[in-house]
């Protein structure tokens, strides 16, 4: 019987060994390692008591095998429960692992998408700062541009008025003399002489219109608000369509850029009208709103679909829009089929 007792404690604390060991194979823990073969251990039994009497046996042994076993069996539900565990921290180990490079290719991506972005940006942002600058050449040559042709303009005339229309002056008082004191002139010789003379009058009319038209000596004389009248009273004339001029509170003192600015406009659109309006009567309108002058050239005449002309928008409405744009103003060209035309420019009154 002891012997048997003896072989089987060996047995059982090889099994607790080999639980044990297999346990770490699969877990790598040496801590769940020992608890295990401990607990297996357990269910030796004493050797001590191997020479007690066979009831003693049937008596103590009995239970303790019995118990042993129960260890034994909890020992093996443990290392089972701890490989599942095992088994499943490997494959969360794993997924997470398989996450985690998932995760530094996203980032690579995502970083690469970056770079290329950066670089998209900085591209865009060098060619809309290439094209700012450009813009701000153009303004700055069209500025130029525009005061080298009223810088032109003003001297060609002033070369009209002073040179050219008093020549004519002093060539109609010669054609008047010389039918004065001619003595007797044939009839034919006299209406020759006539003819002549209206067309040099004629002639010297044109020249001060043309030399108006390039620079108006009144805006410098008088003001921005003589001028303008002068214009329209002018462009009744000429044109005749009727042109109801109004005035509110402008100063008497503009700056010569914007009292230049805004007659051109004044003159530019009556043109308009006069060329594509069709209509018997004008209206302008000019005065201070805050610290601006405000211009509004207004007629019911045909119109036009803003849509269609926006792409090709004439000359004249450029230099308008440009002439303003350099005083940091604004221009705004309102019109509808059938219902005419409105157009507003605002320039700073000190220019």
């Amino acid at each position: 019987m002891g012997a048997l007792l003896i072989l089987a404690t060996f047995a059982i604390r090889l099994a607790a060994a080999w639980l044990a060991l297999r346990l770490y194979r699969r877990t790598r823990e040496i801590r769940f390692a020992f608890i295990t073969f401990v607990l297996a251990a357990t269910a030796n039994f004493p050797l001590l008591e191997v020479a007690n009497p066979p009831g003693a046996v049937a008596s103590t042994w009995l239970p303790q095998l019995g118990s042993g076993i129960a260890v034994l069996l909890t020992a093996l539900i443990l290392v089972r429960t701890l490989t599942d565990l095992s088994e499943a921290l490997d494959e969360v180990r794993g997924a997470n692992e398989q996450l985690e490079q998932r995760v530094k290719e996203r980032t690579a991506e995502l970083s690469d998408a970056n770079r290329s972005l950066q670089i998209e940006i900085s591209e865009r942002e060098r060619v809309e700062k290439a094209l700012r600058h450009s813009d701000s050449e153009l303004r700055r040559l069209a500025g130029k541009l525009i005061a080298a042709q009223e810088d032109e303009r003003r001297r060609l005339a002033r070369e009209l008025h002073d040179d050219l229309s008093q020549s004519l002056a002093a060539l109609a008082l010669q054609l008047a003399a010389l039918r004065q004191n001619g003595g007797p002139i044939p009839t034919k010789l006299e209406l020759g002489l006539q003819q002549v003379e209206s067309a040099v009058h004629k002639l010297a009319d044109d020249i001060h219109t043309l030399s108006r038209l390039l620079h108006p000596s009144i805006l410098d004389d008088l003001g921005l608000v003589a001028a303008i009248r002068a214009e329209c009273e002018r462009f009744e004339d000429r044109e005749g369509i009727a042109v109801r001029f109004e005035e509110g509170e402008v100063p008497v003192k503009v700056s010569p850029d914007c009292a230049l600015t805004l007659y051109r406009i004044a003159q530019e659109s009556l043109h308009n009208v006069a060329k594509h309006a069709d209509v018997e009567q004008a209206s302008v309108d000019l005065r201070t709103q805050g610290e601006c002058l405000v211009l509004k050239v207004e007629d019911q005449g045909k119109g036009f679909d803003m849509s269609v002309v926006e792409g090709s928008v004439g000359l004249g409405l450029v230099s308008m829009g440009e002439r303003v744009r350099l005083l940091n103003g604004e221009l705004k060209v309102e019109s509808k089929i059938g219902s005419g035309t409105l157009v507003e420019a605002s320039a700073p009154v000190k220019g």
